[in-house]
């Protein structure tokens, strides 16, 4: 069967000889040209990309990009960021969501966004990776780097989905961030194991539930679900077991003093990558999906411009006459004292 793009190529053809008869190339010749046209672009890509991350270097002196090679002196691994955001995580490194997206560019390579959040409740970029594939020593190195351009500063907290690989990487290169997992990836899992089981006892879902989501402290979770494995003599069950142990990683009540701002899951990272495919094709070189990149942070940025100009414009109603809503009017921007 002739692909789309040997048919594509047939008809142009067609047009240009006057009738696909008279075209002198077959189907075969085509599809060969066009795979080996496709295969040199994407050799030019990288070398395109490098020289454009040079060209923006002379225009932001703070512009920072690295890359590693493999054994054949191929790219494995790319990293960049700009001085702007480089700015932006000194203030804003209390939180960060990251998470890896497919099908952004002609090669598949894992799209590795680090995505922050401003004093507005604004998903902002902190910088973004391409690695080959997701090992530990391709994390290790785009962590690694990330540090380092961010002059050592460790964020506080990270958020990212339930990942054995990238959950080992993130304890050796940044140990001292707290590292929480998505809730809701783990709580999926949950319901697909515990589910049957739930749905046939209210009162056991109903128990599960409270202990998940109204447990304040850890010791109170701990109180709770003892009491409640015992009332519903679920103590001995695998799967209940292996909540359990996961516990640290995802239960609300084990990061009370930490700060996941309006944050429990990984939305942030997925919301991001969502919108950012609306702006590329997943068969972009890389140097067009940087280049629309590059326009999605402006947009970003335009947003935020904006923020600031109706938090100094505009005069603001109080509810009440209470001193407390006062005082958070001057600690807060307006787009966060709404949501109060």
């Amino acid at each position: 069967m002739k692909s789309t793009s040997v048919l594509v190529g047939l008809w142009k053809l067609g047009e240009l000889y006057g009738s696909k008869k008279n075209v002198p190339y077959n189907a075969k010749t085509i599809s060969n040209y066009t795979t080996k046209h496709g295969e040199e672009r994407k050799i030019q890509d990288i070398p395109e990309l490098l020289k454009y991350f040079e060209k923006l270097k002379e225009e932001d002196p703070r512009f920072y990009y690295d890359y590693k090679l493999d054994d054949y002196n191929r790219v494995e691994n790319i990293f960049w960021v700009d001085g702007a955001a480089r700015d932006l995580y000194k203030l804003y490194h209390d939180c960060i969501s990251f998470d890896t997206t497919f099908m952004t560019n002609q090669y598949n390579m894992p799209c590795a966004p680090f995505i922050g959040i401003n004093r507005y409740g604004q998903s902002i970029q902190l910088g973004c990776g391409f690695l080959r594939d997701e090992r530990i020593a391709n994390f290790e190195w785009l962590f690694r780097t990330f540090l380092e351009e961010m002059d050592g500063l460790h964020p506080l907290n990270i958020i990212t989905d339930q990942d054995a690989v990238m959950r080992t990487a993130i304890q050796n290169i940044f140990p001292y961030s707290i590292h929480r997992n998505c809730r809701w990836h783990i709580m999926q899992k949950v319901q697909e194991r515990i589910g049957p089981m739930a749905a046939k006892r209210e009162d056991l879902r109903r128990d599960f539930n409270d202990v998940i989501d109204y447990s304040v402290t850890a010791e109170q979770f701990e109180s709770k679900w003892a009491a409640m494995v015992q009332k519903h003599d679920v103590a001995d069950n695998e799967h209940f077991k292996d909540v359990y142990d996961l516990r640290q990683c995802f239960v609300p009540a084990y990061f009370m003093k930490r700060f996941f701002p309006f944050l429990q899951t990984t939305a942030r990272s997925e919301g991001f990558n969502a919108v950012l495919k609306q702006y590329i094709n997943p068969h972009d070189s890389l140097l067009r999906f940087f280049n629309q990149y590059m326009k999605f942070q402006e947009k970003i940025n335009a947003v935020e411009d904006g923020h600031e100009f109706v938090g100094v414009d505009k005069t603001v109603r109080l509810w009440g006459d209470y001193p407390m809503e006062d005082q958070i009017l001057q600690t807060y921007t307006l787009p966060l004292y709404n949501i109060f």
